[in-house]
């Protein structure tokens, strides 16, 4: 963060300095800061799943060794510039994130795993009734047998309107069935 208070992010010494987002997040709550570097031309640094920045201008190479990474600080600067606050589930990734991979990260902290709420048969139909978070995507599937390996999907995925999803499946010839759902990443 810079002395007013807005996350940036530097992978190097690359011409275009370092990338700083516009607003500040001293506020005294959690954010997520996530910086990405392709390895040829683009930086982009994300606040709480959001892109806050970025430059297509980088074009110095990422060259050091295993112990250049700094986190909470600047290293041109030593120990005169460091990180008054605390750091949390820090991640190095081998491969550039992709912004939907980013916003992926961001909601899994506020992800409640999906809980059945009910199952009902109406008719011919089960319909399936799971909590939910708006605007999350679901795939609900079933197995006929628990000794089975593979799981089979119940149509399409689902994305969540409101704070519970439903589904309807109809399962033909089909004694019992086991059904579980997910949040599809």
């Amino acid at each position: 963060m810079d002395v007013n208070g807005r996350p940036g992010f530097s992978d190097g010494q690359q011409t275009i300095g370092d990338l700083f987002a516009t607003n500040r997040i001293d506020d005294g709550q959690w954010h997520q800061i996530i910086g990405t570097y392709d390895g040829a031309h683009t930086e982009r640094l994300y606040v709480d799943g959001h892109l806050a920045a970025t430059t297509t201008s980088a074009n110095v190479p990422v060259a050091g060794n295993v112990s250049d990474l700094w986190l909470g600080g600047a290293p041109d600067y030593g120990t005169a510039q460091m990180f008054s606050g605390l750091l949390d589930e820090v991640a190095v990734f081998n491969t550039v994130l992709s912004s939907n991979q980013v916003r992926q990260l961001y909601f899994s902290a506020f992800s409640i795993p999906p809980i059945f709420n009910s199952v009902t048969r109406v008719g011919n139909a089960i319909n399936l009734s799971w909590s939910a978070i708006t605007g999350q995507t679901y795939q609900v599937q079933y197995r006929t047998n628990l000794s089975q390996s593979n799981w089979s999907n119940v149509g399409s995925t689902v994305v969540a309107t409101n704070t519970t999803a439903t589904l309807s499946d109809l399962p033909g010839s089909d004694r019992q069935r086991f059904y579980r759902v997910f949040i599809v990443p």
